[in-house]
């Protein structure tokens, strides 16, 4: 005898094409935003840092494409389920994204506005520091990524 039939639509309830836009918007803005900010504040090297800021928005992209992927074979499960899966797959991408975000400014290529910090305070705790408030900044964004898209796909 076998058991009952598994009726539960498992295709994603967002398109690749709406996670492509919504991933390529949400760091598109960042990638906006955080130019502006260095050009109004006058850092030097602007160029240089919007050749590391853009790696970082392909490196981005990547990952928030990936918690697609996974939220994207819950196919159709509740809400809940699929928010709670969102949540906590945003930890490892914010974790990844906050490492390499220190490390591309403060350490593999240092920019001239963390010098100051760098010889003044000892730079393993500047780098801490900064990958700490950095675990905390990119969770909201990438949680808010996960919202937005949550709510796409539950509208759509």
């Amino acid at each position: 005898m076998q058991g009952p039939a598994n009726t539960e639509d498992t295709t994603s309830r967002t398109p690749l094409r709406i996670a492509l836009m919504s991933a390529g918007g949400f760091w598109a803005v960042w990638l906006l935003l955080v130019t502006a900010r260095a050009a109004a504040m006058g850092w030097p090297d602007q160029a240089g840092m919007f050749v590391r800021r853009f790696g970082l928005f392909t490196v981005g992209i990547v990952l928030t494409l990936l918690i697609h992927m996974v939220l994207s074979c819950l196919g159709r499960r509740s809400l809940p389920v699929r928010a709670t899966a969102a949540f906590v797959l945003a930890i490892p991408a914010t974790a990844l994204f906050a490492v390499l975000n220190t490390m591309v400014f403060y350490r593999w290529f240092p920019v001239p506005s963390v010098a100051g910090d760098l010889a003044r305070w000892d730079p393993d705790a500047v780098i801490v520091t900064a990958i700490a408030d950095g675990l905390v900044t990119w969770y909201f964004f990438f949680a808010a990524w996960a919202a937005f898209y949550l709510a796409v796909g539950y509208v759509g």
